[in-house]
């Protein structure tokens, strides 16, 4: 029994390392797109994806152009039927979309909300629905299914309020749900840096799983988000935790690099 449960912690956790870093598209012989592209054509932006979580890529390559705070969750689905399509897990044929939208004016939290607005209404009329944009309390954004019923991290929970460190933290909130909710949770990469972090969360009023997993990441000083997955096949949800890294933090990371390497080679 003991080995089993392992097995599958080991599964979740490789689910959650492969859609977390777009490599959902490395599945041998598919069309599929191993990033989102994105490009700027004058105050217009065109956003292509292919994937088999095709709104989950979208959002990775939003954050990554824009370095945005932006989380993403997908429900499981109902009981008594089998998933289709977003939000109830992957669609098991993929999808593949192209969109146009005006381009991000700024980082102001509600012309995120507009511009995040806009593209989930231009993917929608190509049938790619059932998601919403909700503000996460104190933290960042999230793109989460529509329906409530589905948002598992709405799911109140009480846990004692004491620090912990961020580790211990997410585990506690991770095991009150499954206890809960019944679901097993699988836990990907924590970023290391912050896992041994002390934070203090908690409180005995039942409270929405969400909100803890925010106070625990608004307690430790980088910018961080989370991906939570549903896995049909394993009947569980894996959750990751990372940090935001866009685009132009990468380049400059890659320039100061190599001017590091052309300053020792030229001694």
């Amino acid at each position: 029994m003991g080995g089993a449960r392992w097995m599958k912690s080991l599964t979740l956790v490789a689910l959650l390392l492969t859609t977390t870093l777009g490599a959902e598209a490395q599945i041998k012989q598919t069309p599929y797109l191993s990033n989102g592209e994105l490009t700027h054509t004058g105050k217009t932006i065109k956003l292509t994806v292919s994937s088999p979580r095709p709104m989950e890529q979208a959002v990775s390559t939003i954050r990554q152009e824009y370095g945005l705070i932006l989380d993403y969750e997908e429900g499981a689905p109902p009981k008594s039927r089998k998933p289709r399509s977003a939000p109830y897990g992957p669609d098991p044929r993929g999808g593949a979309y192209i969109i146009r939208i005006p381009e991000l004016p700024s980082t102001d939290l509600k012309e995120e909300i507009r511009f995040l607005n806009r593209m989930l209404r231009e993917f929608a009329k190509q049938g790619l629905r059932g998601f919403s944009i909700f503000p996460a309390p104190n933290h960042g954004l999230t793109i989460a299914p529509s329906r409530k019923s589905q948002r598992f991290l709405d799911t109140p929970i009480a846990i004692e309020r004491r620090k912990r460190t961020f580790n211990e933290t997410i585990e506690t909130i991770l095991s009150e749900l499954s206890r809960d909710t019944g679901p097993e949770i699988g836990r990907g990469g924590i970023v290391t840096g912050i896992d041994q972090a002390n934070v203090l969360v908690g409180g005995p009023i039942p409270t929405p799983a969400r909100e803890f997993l925010a106070q625990a990441l608004d307690a430790v000083a980088s910018e961080q988000f989370w991906i939570l997955n549903w896995d049909p096949g394993m009947n569980a949800y894996g959750i990751a935790i990372q940090t935001v890294v866009s685009r132009g933090q990468v380049a400059l990371q890659l320039t100061l690099v190599r001017a590091s390497e052309r300053s020792g080679h030229s001694r």
